[in-house]
């Protein structure tokens, strides 16, 4: 079974990923604190990380670099609700950017070919 963090510091985003995923091939963890995502990327072997980019004290970049320290081969998608520089997420790094609101079926689609 996969393993995919998630990371949003709004409760309600956070609320609806983890259920768009939970109950089926993967097992979810959700982390609305990007502080706490931070410590458990460092404790944890997760297969894919959503992170929100837009948080307080740590944002979807340093959650990214963390990651890829950890695991060089790790999917971390990113998600906001203000940012579209979507080519810039990509250069970074990140599998995938999504813009809020988002496409279920989409976000599925890319969530699955990311985890493997």
């Amino acid at each position: 079974m996969k393993k995919i963090l998630i990371i949003d510091d709004d409760e309600i985003s956070l609320h609806f990923l983890s259920n768009i995923l939970k109950g089926g091939e993967f097992e979810v963890i959700s982390e609305s604190s990007s502080e706490m995502a931070l410590e458990k990327i460092k404790e944890d072997n997760f297969d894919l990380v959503v992170t929100d980019i837009c948080m307080p004290r740590v944002n979807g970049f340093q959650i990214l670099e963390e990651a890829k320290k950890r695991k060089e081969n790790i999917s971390v998608i990113g998600i906001s609700s203000s940012f579209t520089r979507t080519r810039e997420f990509l250069s970074k790094g990140f599998y995938a950017f999504f813009l809020k609101p988002f496409d279920k079926e989409k976000f599925l689609t890319i969530i699955k070919k990311a985890a493997t």
